[in-house]
């Protein structure tokens, strides 16, 4: 792994860092945190301010946010119920946090824009209890999904959100 460069003292309270997965930042006065350029993360995790950011991209209205994107490619996923949100520059990043209630998955206008798109490696996913709506496409092409528990808040659930879900049996 190269990285573009190495910082032996303190890091700027802002700077996104990447540690190696499976380690957990100490403190923010370390040589071993690395700052890779964006082509260059692979087996590592993002921190800002020693909080793991999500693989989850969202949209908020400053009360409660939707979730838009799943990035990831673990095979079990936890939407976490509540985020808080992170600004670096012009970039909106989102940790596990309390400030802000997640109620939606969002809608898509085509499956290719569903919040999990052809994750074919997603085999569960755990929804929050405050969840209420499931958009349009959202698990659209999850083929090895076998099971969904919906939370008792989920009154909409969109158009072929779990279209083309082949293993999936049951909707609980």
């Amino acid at each position: 792994l190269t990285s573009a460069s190495v910082y032996g003292g303190l890091i700027a309270n802002t700077d996104i860092v990447y540690i190696k997965t499976g380690l957990t930042p100490a403190s923010w006065f370390s040589s071993n945190y690395t700052k890779l350029s964006t082509s260059d993360q692979t087996g590592y995790d993002m921190y800002i301010k020693g909080e793991l950011i999500t693989d989850f991209q969202f949209t908020d209205n400053g009360t409660t946010a939707s979730l838009v994107k799943y990035t990831g490619s673990a095979s079990s996923v936890t939407i976490p119920s509540t985020i808080s949100k992170r600004v670096v520059g012009s970039t909106t990043y989102y940790i596990v946090g309390s400030d802000l209630t997640v109620t939606s998955i969002a809608s898509a206008s085509s499956a290719a824009n569903g919040a999990f798109y052809n994750k074919t490696g997603l085999q569960a996913v755990i929804l929050p209890s405050n969840l209420t709506q499931i958009g349009a496409f959202a698990f659209y092409g999850c083929n090895n999904l076998t099971s969904v528990t919906l939370p008792a808040n989920v009154n909409t659930i969109g158009e072929g959100a779990f279209a083309e879900c082949t293993k999936l049996a049951s909707i609980n």
